[in-house]
């Protein structure tokens, strides 16, 4: 059976193939969705940005198949091969994974939040490649540089189940594992470096060379873990647990803290502004604007935490699609918390800013709850909310931060908008006394 025999014969109905051949097939962006493929063989199969959400994959073989962007939702790829395979911002939420092999995958930024891969899951990693071209090199025990063409930005989501797999060597840097069960599980050598990993269960885990680097491991288990000759340097272990933990020369550099951080921030961004065109606005988003959302605490690499050129408008209908969009709208979960419009270094940022007002309102009217607009040329940020009039975005700022200016007390109040302490109760209660 060819693609084409496939596709005619899945057009009329059928959806039963079990243990056909198609290997080498073209499938791009074909709709399999609950097709009984169980045993199939499509090694070297293109399935890119092709729907297989529901379907029966169990003990297929996708020996060097291409299924970036591919859906996978609700698949059973249970005893599936998946050696060598492609899944680059492929969704595979809710997938079965039992018994699944993905050694040598390349799984970044796919979406396996609830996924079930208990006991055999062997690989979820991208092979390390020669030692020249290491992922990670230490500096004076506590710097790391990073290469960026390892960056796994992975969303794993909460409560995913690890229950026994081998993530040996495994690449998740940046992953969200919040409330993750690794029990059992074998995650020597892996790359954790700035992942979220609150409230995960490792207690028990072989860590052994474990790089958890600027790891986020708050009220995390780790009780009788093997941390020997680990990296945590940078890590926050903010009411975590480590009895009887092996940490023999393991790199336990203190977090600094955001006193700290913003201080280095407000001298990297003196020095940068020497660097950037004044009526750049592009500039000031990359140089200045992310790394302060990221002080804040927000990962600027996940879209559904920092939502770029978000809709904010107030028609139905644009010709074309070209709708007004606000230049960062921010997440904590599912909840918008903040809109961000931007302007070059120079530009003159106005108390009631009409764009900002209309962004503000125009996500009010589609539903949304996010309260608090800011409006930034990268060194001044002005913060807007509707305390004197429920949604209708105040004339003036409550709050104005400059970076290259500030006091102590200004160091405490912006910490009200980083993500681990965001509540607008208590942002407006501190600025409407």
């Amino acid at each position: 059976m060819d693609a084409t025999e496939l596709l005619k014969r899945y057009a009329a109905g059928e959806r039963s193939f079990p243990f056909a051949n198609l290997n080498n097939a073209d499938l791009s962006g074909a709709n399999l969705s609950n097709a009984d493929l169980s045993g199939a063989n499509l090694s070297n199969a293109d399935l890119s940005g092709a729907n297989l959400s529901n379907a029966d994959l169990s003990g297929a073989n996708f020996g060097h198949a291409y299924l970036a962007t591919a859906n996978l939702s609700h698949a059973n790829l249970s005893d599936a091969k998946l050696i060598y395979v492609k899944l680059q911002d492929a969704n595979l939420s809710y997938a079965n994974l039992i018994g699944a092999n993905l050694s040598f995958a390349d799984l970044s930024r796919t979406n396996l939040c609830f996924v079930n891969a208990p006991q055999t899951v062997r690989g979820f990693y991208r092979i390390i490649r020669a030692a020249k071209q290491a992922i990670y090199k230490l500096k004076k025990l506590s710097y790391i540089k990073e290469s960026n063409d390892f960056l796994e930005e992975i969303n794993l989501d909460d409560y995913t189940d690890f229950t026994g797999a081998n993530l040996t060597n495994a690449n998740l840097y940046g992953a969200f594992l919040t409330n993750a069960n690794f029990s059992g599980a074998n995650l020597s050598n892996i790359c954790l470096i700035e992942a979220d990993l609150t409230g995960a269960d490792l207690k028990g885990n072989n860590l052994h060379r474990a790089n958890l680097a600027n790891a986020k491991l708050i009220k995390a288990d780790l009780r009788g873990a093997d941390l020997s000759d680990s990296n945590l340097a940078g890590a926050d272990l903010t009411d975590a647990q480590l009895e009887g933990a092996n940490i023999q020369r393991t790199i336990l550099v203190k977090k600094a803290g955001f006193t700290e951080n913003i201080n280095v921030f407000a001298k990297n961004t003196q020095n940068l502004l020497t660097f950037i065109t004044e009526d750049n606005e592009e500039q000031a988003k990359t140089s200045l604007i992310l790394p302060f959302i990221k002080l804040l605490g927000y990962n600027i690499h996940d879209p559904e935490v920092v939502k770029a050129e978000s809709k904010a408008d107030y028609a139905k209908k644009r010709r074309a699609g070209k709708y007004k969009r606000v230049d960062y709208e921010i997440f904590i979960g599912s909840d918008p918390v903040m809109l961000i419009e931007t302007k070059a270094v120079k530009q003159v940022l106005d108390d009631k800013d009409g764009q900002l007002a209309n962004y503000f309102s125009a996500k009010i009217r589609d539903g949304g709850k996010v309260k608090i607009a800011i409006i930034t040329n990268g060194v001044t940020y002005k913060f807007f909310s509707d305390f004197d009039k429920p949604n209708v975005m105040d004339n003036h700022p409550f709050y104005s931060f400059d970076v290259l200016r500030y006091e102590p007390k200004d160091v405490e109040l912006i910490q009200l908008f980083c993500s681990h302490k965001f509540n607008l109760d208590i942002i407006k209660s501190r600025f409407t006394k």
